[in-house]
């Protein structure tokens, strides 16, 4: 391993790493969402 290779190897994985926080950050944050309106529906029926 030479520093050529690490810099390829963090290009590689910061063009991977974006797409993929995206992906998770929006997964996350669409079952926030669907536990919250669930649990608001919950207390309004009471």
């Amino acid at each position: 391993m030479n520093l050529d290779d690490l810099k390829k190897l963090s290009e590689i994985f910061n063009n991977f790493a974006q797409p993929i926080a995206t992906v998770i950050a929006s997964w996350v944050g669409a079952k926030l969402a669907k536990s919250i309106t669930q649990s608001n529906k919950k207390k309004k029926k009471k």
